[in-house]
């Protein structure tokens, strides 16, 4: 009798430790400019992170389309360092992707939390139209080196073309249409006084 009044205690303690997480899961995010950017211009492009827990390392690589865009390497964001020293890996430039962007904390015991900016990347935008840009390969470490599930929140980049100069007229056209304009106002003017001319 005794054990049957115990099972279902026993059973919901191992129900508790078995239930899953209700942690929110890491999103790795592409922000892009919202509105459209100029052929020629430099688009500044950032990898945010939010719900971040024990941050500690992470990697990816970031696809995109070099008929649109010019890729250099890309800079190391603030987030992670607000935990430590690090180590900041800008990855390579490989033709569509700039693979294994990566970045770990050196002397931290733990890792760190919240939200941020994981690296930035400089674009050249070099034709018109709109170009997704995209995560992959994706590994995210807390401070056991422990792996994190994550998401990823991938962009679009929408790039007009360059406004067309409206050029300025030539001084010497200028000049001319000054003349035929006095010269038409000089023969108004003696038609006009001619009738009282007698």
């Amino acid at each position: 009798m005794k054990l049957n009044a115990l099972f279902p205690i026993v059973s919901l303690a191992i129900l508790g430790f078995a239930a899953p997480s209700s942690q929110a899961i890491p999103i790795l995010t592409v922000q892009a400019p919202v509105g459209p950017v100029v052929v020629g211009s430099t688009v500044t492009i950032n990898i945010a992170v939010s719900n971040a827990t024990d941050l500690f390392g992470f990697q990816f690589d970031l696809e995109f389309d070099p008929t649109f865009l010019a890729a250099s390497d890309p800079t190391e964001g603030a987030f992670l360092a607000s935990g430590g020293d690090t180590f900041f890996i800008p990855g390579v430039v490989n033709g569509s992707i700039i693979s294994a962007t990566a970045n770990t904390l050196l002397t931290a015991i733990s890792g760190v939390n919240g939200n941020g900016i994981l690296a930035s990347f400089s674009f050249i935008a070099l034709n018109e139209g709109a170009t997704a840009l995209s995560l992959s390969e994706i590994t995210l470490l807390d401070s056991g080196l422990n792996t994190l599930e994550s998401l990823a929140e991938n962009a679009i980049v929408t790039i007009s073309p360059r406004s067309t100069d409206v050029p300025e007229p030539a001084t010497l056209t200028l000049l001319m249409l000054g003349l035929l304009v006095l010269r038409g106002a000089a023969v108004h003017r003696a038609k006009c006084s001619a009738p009282f001319e007698r």
